[in-house]
C-alpha cells in the first residue's frame, strides 16, 4: 500500500501562480512534501495520468486554492482536480480536502459547501499558520528535521518555471519599509486643570496635541504650558507627574500620581506616537480614509503640481512618481495612500505600508471591497516591487520636504524619524523573469464601468 505523504496544491493558472509558489515554498520549508502541476504552471502540456495518480494514490492532503479565477467554469483543469479530490475524500481518506480562500469569492464550489476553508483573504501569514494547524490536525506527514534537499528541489522547480528566476549567491541590499526613529520627546507629562475639572474633558476633546486620557489628567509629550497655549487658557495648568520617556519605556512609572506597568507604558508611548503620525499626515494635506482594520492617509488631488512626488533614487538621481493619477476615460482617480504604525522595540521604527484608493474625480472614495479589489488588479497588475518602492519613496520625500528626517510636532516637543528606510544586506539574490514585467492592466472602459456601478453595502475588509 502506498504511503500518502504529498500535499497537493490545486490552483488556477496563471492568475494564482505567484501565490502557489509562495505557499509551496513555505510548506516545503516547514517539512511537507508539496506537489503541484509544474507543466501547467509553465503553460505546457498537462498529463492527467500523472495528476490523477498523485492525487488518488500519493496525496495525504488536497488543497484547492479558491479564487475568482479558479472557481470560473473556464478553469476545467481545476474543476477536474476538485472532482478527483472529492472522490478520494468519499473513499474514506478523512480530512483529505483543506480548501484555502485566497480572496473574497461569491460562493465556494458546491462540492466544498460542507468543508471548512482556511482564509488567506485576511492575510497570507495568518492563513499559513491556520493551514499548518489544519495539516497537523489531519495527520499529514511532516519531516521533523529539514536537511535542505526539499528546499533545493523547490528552488529547482522555480527555476524550471522561469529560466531567469533562480537564486544566486551574490550580495544585495534590501530596502525595508521600516523608517528608524531618530528621536522621541524627552518627557511624558501628566497635565491637569485643578480649576476646571468639570469642563476639562470637554476642553481636551478639542485638543489637537496628541494625548491620552489618564484619570482626571491627560498624558502627553507636551508641556503644561504648551497645552494651555493650544487651548487658549489664561491660567496655568498643573503637572502632577513627569517621567523621562526612556525610563517610562524601560520600566513604566511608579509615581503615586502616575502608576503604569512597563507593558502599558510601551503601549501608551506607541499610541502617542501613532497619534502624532496622524496629526502630522493631516497637517501635510493627506486625507483619512477608513478601512476595516486601519485608517489610511491618501494623497489628495492637487497635493502638488501635476500630482507628482519627487525623490532621490537609489543612484542619487532626482526623479518623480505619480501619487495621484487618472485612469479610464471618465476621469476616475487613483490615490496612493499610507498606513503607518510605530514599533518601539529595537530597532525602533515607523512601519509604513502603501495602498491605493479609488474614486470619481471630485467624489468620495469607493468603499465596496469587491470594486476596490477589481480596480486594484486593473491598475496595479503591472506595478512590481520597484513601482511600489518608488511611490513610497516619493511619498516619504514629500512628507519630509526632501529633507533627511521627518519632524512630527507634538506641542513644544517632537517625534523624529528618518526619511529614508532601514537597509539590510543579504548574501543571496534572486532574479525575476523579464516576462513577468508585462503589464496586466484591464481595459479603461472596464475600469470606468466598475466605478459607475452601484455600490453594495460593505461587510468586510477593504483592499488597497
Amino acid at each position: 500500500m502506498t504511503t500518502r505523504r504529498l500535499v497537493f496544491l490545486g490552483h488556477a493558472t496563471p492568475q494564482d501562480n505567484a501565490f502557489t509558489l509562495w505557499l509551496g515554498a513555505r510548506l516545503t520549508a516547514a517539512g511537507y512534501d508539496v506537489w503541484f502541476d509544474l507543466k501547467r504552471l509553465k503553460g505546457g502540456e498537462t498529463h492527467w495520468d500523472d495528476i490523477e495518480d498523485a492525487l488518488r494514490n500519493d496525496s495525504a492532503a488536497y488543497i484547492p486554492i479558491l479564487s475568482m479565477a479558479s472557481i470560473s467554469r473556464t478553469k476545467r483543469g481545476f474543476h477536474d482536480e476538485l472532482g478527483i479530490g472529492v472522490q478520494v475524500l468519499r473513499s474514506g481518506v478523512k480530512n483529505f480536502i483543506i480548501p484555502v480562500r485566497l480572496e473574497d469569492i461569491p460562493a465556494v464550489p458546491p462540492p466544498l459547501v460542507q468543508v471548512n476553508y482556511v482564509d488567506f483573504a485576511r492575510g497570507w501569514v495568518k492563513g499559513l499558520k491556520q493551514l499548518q494547524e489544519a495539516l497537523q490536525k489531519a495527520g499529514v506527514p511532516c519531516r521533523s528535521i529539514q536537511d535542505g534537499a526539499a528546499m533545493r528541489a523547490w528552488r529547482d522547480h522555480q527555476a524550471a518555471v522561469s529560466k531567469a528566476a533562480r537564486a544566486e549567491r551574490r550580495q544585495e541590499t534590501l530596502r525595508t519599509n521600516w523608517y528608524p526613529v531618530l528621536g522621541l520627546p524627552p518627557m511624558i507629562n501628566l497635565v491637569a486643570s485643578p480649576m476646571m475639572r468639570e469642563s476639562w474633558d470637554a476642553l481636551t476633546a478639542r485638543l489637537a496635541i496628541p494625548h491620552i486620557k489618564f484619570g482626571d489628567c491627560i498624558a502627553t509629550f507636551a508641556s503644561a504650558q504648551a497645552v494651555a497655549d493650544a487651548l487658549s487658557l489664561p491660567g496655568q495648568l498643573a503637572t502632577p507627574a513627569s517621567v523621562r520617556t526612556a525610563d517610562f519605556l524601560a520600566r513604566g512609572s511608579r509615581d503615586a500620581e502616575f502608576k503604569v506597568a512597563p507593558a502599558d507604558a510601551r503601549r501608551m508611548v506607541t499610541d502617542l506616537c501613532n497619534r502624532a503620525w496622524s496629526a502630522f499626515a493631516r497637517s501635510r494635506g493627506l486625507l483619512p480614509h477608513d478601512m476595516a482594520h486601519a485608517t489610511v492617509w491618501q494623497f489628495a488631488d492637487g497635493f502638488a503640481p501635476d500630482n507628482k512626488g519627487w525623490y532621490a533614487g537609489a543612484n542619487g538621481k532626482r526623479s518623480w512618481r505619480q501619487l495621484v493619477g487618472r485612469k479610464g476615460k471618465l476621469g476616475t482617480l487613483w490615490h496612493v495612500a499610507l498606513s503607518a504604525r510605530f514599533e518601539l522595540r529595537e530597532p525602533m521604527r515607523l512601519q509604513v505600508r502603501t495602498h491605493v484608493a479609488f474614486g470619481p474625480k471630485g467624489g468620495p472614495l469607493l468603499t465596496d471591497k469587491n470594486k476596490v479589489q477589481r480596480l486594484r488588479k486593473s491598475l496595479c497588475g503591472g506595478w512590481w516591487n520597484d513601482a511600489w518602492r518608488d511611490r513610497l519613496s516619493a511619498a516619504m520625500a514629500f512628507l519630509s520636504d526632501e529633507e533627511p528626517r521627518i519632524r512630527m510636532e507634538v506641542g513644544d516637543a517632537r517625534v523624529e524619524i528618518a526619511a529614508h528606510p532601514l537597509l539590510l544586506s543579504t548574501d543571496w539574490s534572486f532574479d525575476r523573469d523579464p516576462e513577468d514585467d508585462e503589464a496586466t492592466e484591464a481595459e479603461d472602459i472596464e475600469f470606468d464601468e466598475v466605478v459607475q456601478a452601484p455600490e453594495r453595502p460593505d461587510d468586510g475588509e477593504d483592499e488597497g
